[in-house]
């Protein structure tokens, strides 16, 4: 820092200016009463003011029983033969930024961890990145050489593609907002999530198009959507983790034109732009809850043991949300491909599969409500019809007329023999009925789904927040033909996988059955 690095305030007065207060300084936990004080102290008492504008703090890394590290004792893992040799530097880079220690908080180290950073995020990255050079090699074998275009990616017409663009773009947009404002803590964890979206859902829903199962144009369109977001998310973690993006950028670029995408190092570019053009909130939002809605069903199948490989008859979304059943019925075929089903369908009227159930939570009532919680309260709210209950969700509150009993106190005398020991007075109580205005908030009951089993006992049901899912496993003969029509498929995919064919090959089969 300038104080001593420049020796003020004896000397270089004019260069001090034009440096001080430093952007950011950064270090441990431990310096909050040595350097970070003693810079508050110095720069208080020669300028009145603050040494620094933004203050980085990590926090201390512990062995894996949260001691302190000890080099007489050895307590902790060799970091560069136990862990670096063995799973590699990026990875243990990233273990230990996607943590607790960027927040100043300590952190107590597992070699498990790092291990699970190989498993979690870069292997599905990796696999993301040999999937389009496969496909690339694939596509110049057949229509000669690939250069990146840029433009491209707007040409098509295909959701995915539009969705996966515009949230790329917003990612670049975050980082850049982050980054300006020294929140460092919450780029990786947002980095790490869209690997997963698009590793898990867009590569996973666009397979057929990557391949050139869907013709030229939307194979050219494909392979130049997935070139340009893994760059992006590529060029965005070349700072965390700086070999394996390296290693990545080196064979990417071959099919990058020459300018500022195409340099010698990915550590010589800039991050990217953004192109604000190229967003689109309702999209997103879109797929957003297309994805809610896939999740929620596949644990359903799950819970109830039923194989993705299995078709089923239907799935039905019931909500009252009309953004939630747009998005549905938008991106339907994209449901019914992950879900296994030839069918998904929309319910807004729900009442025929869901009652609404409503019960009084004692403890805060009774703590809000006082005198006026009790039995008569009670047995409205147990009462209440499905149209109240919707308005107390979708408003957040009731007015009801609760009838409570009050205390009317009448004194009595006693008419005997004086007794100092005696009471003088005795006191009899009665009760009078009244009614009080009572605003009951949703906060104060308890609200849950009851499926109509009785009604609909072939069917599995679960409900999320803000919409219950409904799937009819009933299967028919041709959806049990389907099923094993996929279950052929897969074991002959694995055999493929296990022979080393190449995607795309001819291989001659015999089934036997």
């Amino acid at each position: 820092m300038p104080f001593a690095q420049q020796h003020y305030p004896f000397e270089r007065k004019e260069l001090f200016e034009t440096i001080f207060p430093a952007d950011f300084i950064a270090e441990g936990l431990d310096q909050t009463r040595g350097w970070f004080y003693t810079l508050n102290v110095i720069a208080t008492a020669l300028r009145d003011d603050t040494p620094y504008k933004n203050l980085i703090v990590n926090g201390i890394v512990l062995n894996d029983k949260g001691e302190k590290m000890s080099k007489s004792k050895k307590n902790y893992p060799d970091p560069e033969i136990e862990i670096i040799n063995q799973f590699g530097a990026d990875a243990m880079r990233l273990y230990l930024i996607n943590s607790g220690l960027v927040k100043a908080q300590s952190l107590n180290f597992s070699k498990d961890g790092v291990q699970e950073v190989i498993k979690n995020v870069f292997l599905p990255w990796y696999n993301a990145y040999r999937f389009l050079i496969q496909n690339l090699q694939r596509y110049e074998s057949v229509l000669g050489k690939f250069e990146f275009d840029e433009n491209a990616i707007t040409k098509g017409d295909n959701t995915m593609d539009k969705w996966i663009v515009s949230s790329s773009q917003t990612l670049v947009e975050f980082v850049r907002n982050e980054m300006e404002a020294y929140r460092l803590y919450t780029i990786v964890p947002r980095l790490i999530s869209y690997l997963d979206t698009l590793t898990n859902w867009y590569v996973r829903l666009n397979r057929g198009r990557i391949k050139g199962d869907q013709g030229n144009q939307e194979w050219v369109v494909s392979l130049n959507v997935l070139f340009d977001v893994l760059l992006k998310i590529t060029l965005l973690m070349s700072p965390y983790v700086p070999f394996i993006t390296e290693s990545f950028y080196q064979n990417l670029k071959k099919c990058i034109p020459q300018g500022k995408n195409n340099q010698e190092s990915i550590h010589f570019l800039q991050i990217p732009e953004v192109r604000k053009e190229l967003i689109d909130p309702k999209i997103e939002s879109q797929v957003e809850k297309m994805q809610i809605v896939v999740e929620s069903a596949r644990k359903l199948r799950e819970a109830h043991k039923l194989s993705l490989k299995q078709p089923v008859n239907s799935l039905t979304i019931l909500a009252t949300d009309e953004q939630l059943l747009q998005s549905v019925q938008f991106l339907s075929k994209y449901i019914e491909e992950e879900i296994n089903t030839p069918s998904v369908l929309v319910e807004k009227n729900i009442d025929q599969y869901i009652q609404l159930k409503a019960e009084p939570d004692n403890k805060i009532c009774g703590q809000e409500l006082k005198d006026k919680f009790g039995p008569d309260l009670i047995q409205q709210v147990r009462n209440f019809t499905q149209e109240q209950i919707r308005t107390l969700k979708s408003e957040g509150k009731l007015q009801l007329k609760v009838k409570v009993k009050k205390e009317k106190k009448v004194e009595e005398q006693v008419q005997q023999q004086p007794d100092p020991k005696a009471k003088k007075g005795k006191k009899n109580v009665e009760y009078i009925e009244v009614e009080l205005d009572c605003e009951l908030l949703l906060k104060h009951v308890k609200i849950t789904d009851q499926f109509n089993t009785e009604k609909h006992k072939q069917l599995l049901f679960a409900t999320e927040d803000g919409f219950s899912i409904i799937l009819d496993p009933s299967q028919t003969q041709e959806l049990k033909n389907l099923g094993l029509a996929r279950e052929f498929t897969n074991r002959i995919q694995k055999l493929r996988k296990k022979l080393g064919f190449i995607i795309g090959g001819q291989n001659p089969y015999l089934l036997s059955i």
